[in-house]
């Protein structure tokens, strides 16, 4: 961090002439002990010798304080690595969500215990409690009385690479109150990021609504951006979507990836009769085990015979890691994030550190299989055989859910007014939909045997690796750099 500070100057190859006679004793000092009129000016000229070469967090309450540190305060209340089904990060919020859906209590705190039991929670409830302890700490330490025209001076420092500032991060937060704040000590509501956003466009609603508008004038059957890939010209347009954090559907991409053809012609029978010893965990809903529901640990083979060709009214899913199984997909969705994603200086390629093959999955289910509302790093979603229907919302409407899919949509989906439903698309064999880091998003399978895989991935914007405290490229780890 100090050597990417722009205040700082380098250290001195040696230390002044003056410190070094200071902190010279004479032989008479040496013989005599203890502490001399000498020594405590030796350590005077040391402190102050310290201070005045070392450079920030030293140096806080001037101008060379921390310009990035209302950013910072974001990046340290945001993400989680330690709790996740995979080595991408996970959200704060996320993190306490799971706690209250497989009703843990110790991960739940005692402000939230009104939520335990429930089987859907409006993530911006779990994001609003989080909101008040950022608002707190910005409020009464870093922009406390003492503190506040340095504030005035920050309020407006954006990321350098990305171009987001404070305001920004306040709008994805949904954070009204630190949103007011940073406005009264002149926060521009007009600053954009390097993709044209401003602050307002940071919650997605306008997007929400011209989405549906459209998809509605058009009379297509996706809510969210659709780019029909005809050729790797098309991959332009994939890649400026992605850019500016918004779903998208890929449609007909698979034939134009590496291995895509080979895919497309996959038999999910000789599938099951090659990797029918493999071990699967069965649920409602996926890592059914992690939420404390009910689920049964079986080999591939037996989910596929009795539970996929011969189905309940709420069929089991199975969303699984197993490198042989996955093998080729990573292959095929890895060249799509080199090709067509901002890669790597927005989205790390499959192959960064552990990311890759401990974050991708294959799924494996009936018609009327899937998963509820969650939410979770960037990822792609392949389908290759079937099809599915995709419920999408953006972070501030986000919900997280353990209920079995068929029964969400039968039981809540109607209840909730037309202009505030999630927005919907089909996805079909061939297709791949982007979805970005903390989006909600539940998928119904429409198909009996739908078949393909996921890969979620680490998006550097979010993790806000571009600020200098936490810098890092996507080639830090494979280089062995920390």
């Amino acid at each position: 961090f100090k050597a990417n500070h722009p205040s700082h100057s380098p250290l001195p190859s040696s230390p002044p002439l003056f410190f070094k006679s200071h902190i010279m004793k004479s032989e008479e000092e040496k013989k005599k002990g203890g502490w001399s009129l000498s020594h405590v000016v030796s350590l005077i000229v040391l402190l102050f010798a310290v201070y005045y070469y070392l450079p920030f967090p030293f140096q806080t309450n001037d101008s060379s304080g921390n310009k990035f540190q209302l950013l910072e305060l974001f990046a340290n209340d945001t993400m989680n690595f330690k709790i996740s089904t995979t080595p991408l990060p996970i959200s704060s919020a996320s993190v306490i969500l799971k706690a209250i859906l497989s009703k843990d209590r110790n991960g739940i705190p005692k402000e939230l215990n009104h939520l335990y039991g429930m089987d859907t929670v409006s993530v911006q409830s779990v994001r609003d409690y989080l909101n008040e302890k950022r608002f707190q700490k910005l409020k009464n330490q870093l922009c406390q009385a003492s503190q506040i025209q340095f504030c005035k001076e920050i309020v407006n420092n954006a990321d350098p690479e990305f171009g987001l500032t404070p305001l920004h991060l306040a709008y994805q937060h949904g954070d009204k109150k630190t949103v007011s704040f940073l406005e009264s000590i002149g926060a521009n509501k007009e600053a954009i990021d390097i993709v044209g956003r401003k602050p307002l466009n940071m919650s997605f609603q306008n997007f929400v609504y011209n989405s549906k508008k459209w998809a509605k004038k058009s009379n297509r059957n996706c809510d969210i951006p659709v780019v029909e890939v005809k050729s790797e010209s098309d991959f332009k347009e994939i890649r400026r979507l992605i850019g500016e954090g918004e779903p998208v559907l890929m449609r007909g991409v698979l034939p134009h990836l590496m291995d895509g053809v080979q895919l497309s012609e996959m038999n999910i029978t000789e599938l099951v009769d090659k990797f029918g010893d493999s071990s699967v965990t069965m649920g409602p809903v996926p890592y059914s085990d992690v939420f404390n529901l009910p689920h049964k640990v079986t080999t591939l083979k037996d989910y596929y015979i009795h539970h996929v060709l011969n189905k309940n009214n709420f069929p089991s899913y199975i969303f699984q890691k197993n490198d042989l199984v996955t093998k080729n997909g990573l292959l095929t969705l890895g060249d799509l994030v080199s090709k067509a994603f901002p890669s790597p200086e927005l989205i790390c390629p499959v192959e960064y550190g552990d990311t890759g093959s401990d974050s991708i999955h294959f799924f494996l289910g009936a018609k009327d299989s899937g998963a509820p509302f969650h939410i979770h790093a960037d990822a792609a979603n392949l389908v290759v055989k079937g099809s599915k229907r995709w419920l999408i919302y953006p972070p501030i409407q986000a919900l997280y859910s353990g209920k079995h899919i068929v029964k969400w949509i039968n039981e809540d989906f109607e209840k909730i007014p037309i202009d505030e439903r999630p927005l919907e698309c089909i996805q079909g064999a061939g297709d791949v939909i982007y979805i970005p880091f903390d989006w909600s998003h539940a998928i119904l399978n429409l198909e009996d045997q739908t078949f393909g895989y996921a890969l979620e991935l680490l998006n550097r914007r979010e993790v806000m690796w571009s600020l200098p405290r936490f810098f890092r490229t996507c080639q830090s780890n494979m280089e062995g750099n920390e």
